[in-house]
């Protein structure tokens, strides 16, 4: 298991608790995307199967099979959302072969992760440490408030050519490790997904983007004085996607939404990228994340952004498949 697969697995039990933001993107997009009554649906990364729930409510009478990598994603929505019209499968995109084509294709905040490099080899004592130094985060008044604003801006805004937010990776031990690349930006994976559609089936995808925690990366950045530090700097740019999925697909819709989300602290901020399984290819070793280091860059956080207000860059696209596809 790669681990990133161990990371959405290990934290299954938790994410619903923490996903708000992946289920608002899951709503957003549903209202974009326009489905029939009874088709056959293929949900991409249904995590625990949450959104996937509500898309059989949508559309009662539609047969689904929603698939995810991880399996302990896949086991908690068939314990909690389980539908009589949803089969869950835990099946990895890359290598997924439906027997039967779909009429409509869902995947929510899925596909950022597919431009990732995965290690997988011999494990270093610090690959162990998958989890960050938090205490577990408790019930009450700890919840986010979603404002819909732009952060960042002035003398400490976070330009995307020099500040890519998102999620912290773990340090490797590159000389047992074997690096094994999986790019999204590679037209494969759309032929594939094309085919798994019926004639002008239709496809409707949420993506985050590379301005995602950019006020997390640029204090990081500002006070680690590392130039690399967050995994969704593989993030790709929303023309990067328009531009690998035109060969296959036809565009019905293209938008981009940013929010804010405003946390109590950055320690609750960063319980909530852990739980959701948000830090990607994994997270730097323990010893990093002292409480004397998240408290001194929760003071610097405030000082520069006058509270702990977090960006999310949410694109959301809309493909209809075309019958003949376009040379290059």
């Amino acid at each position: 298991m790669s681990v990133i697969e161990r990371n959405f697995s290990v934290n299954a039990s938790r994410y619903d608790q923490y996903s708000a933001i992946q289920y608002y993107c899951g709503e957003q997009l549903l209202e974009y995307l326009s489905l029939a009554p009874s088709c056959r649906i293929l949900d991409l990364g249904c995590a625990t199967g949450k959104t996937t729930y509500q898309l059989s409510k949508r559309c009662p009478e539609a047969r689904i099979t929603a698939i995810d990598f991880a399996p302990g994603m896949i086991a908690w929505a068939k314990n909690h959302h389980a539908h009589p019209s949803i089969h869950y499968h835990c099946e990895d995109i890359f290598t997924f072969n439906p027997e039967f084509q779909f009429d409509s294709l869902f995947s929510n905040v899925t596909f950022q992760w597919l431009n990732r490099s995965e290690v997988r080899g011999p494990r270093s004592e610090d690959q162990e440490n998958v989890h960050m130094f938090l205490p577990s985060m408790g019930e009450g008044d700890n919840r986010p408030d979603v404002r819909g604003r732009n952060v960042g801006e002035g003398p400490y805004a976070c330009p995307s050519s020099h500040i890519r937010g998102g999620n912290i990776i773990r340090a490797e031990d590159t000389d047992t490790a074997r690096r094994v690349c999986t790019r999204a930006d590679n037209p494969f994976l759309f032929r594939r997904l094309s085919s798994w559609l019926k004639p002008f089936g239709i496809a409707g995808l949420s993506i985050f983007g590379p301005q995602t925690f950019c006020e997390l990366a640029f204090v990081l950045k500002k006070h680690l004085r590392i130039s690399s530090f967050l995994s969704s700097e593989t993030f790709l740019p929303l023309p990067s996607w328009t531009k690998v999925t035109e060969t296959y697909f036809k565009e019905d819709l293209v938008k981009e939404e940013r929010i804010t989300v405003l946390y109590p602290t950055l320690l609750d901020f960063l319980k909530t990228i852990h739980a959701t399984g948000a830090q990607g290819n994994g997270v730097s070793p323990k010893r990093l994340w002292t409480h004397r280091l998240i408290a001194h860059l929760d003071k610097e956080y405030r000082q520069i952004y006058g509270g702990i207000s977090v960006t999310y860059q949410i694109f959301y696209i809309i493909l209809r498949k075309r019958q003949i596809p376009v040379p290059k």
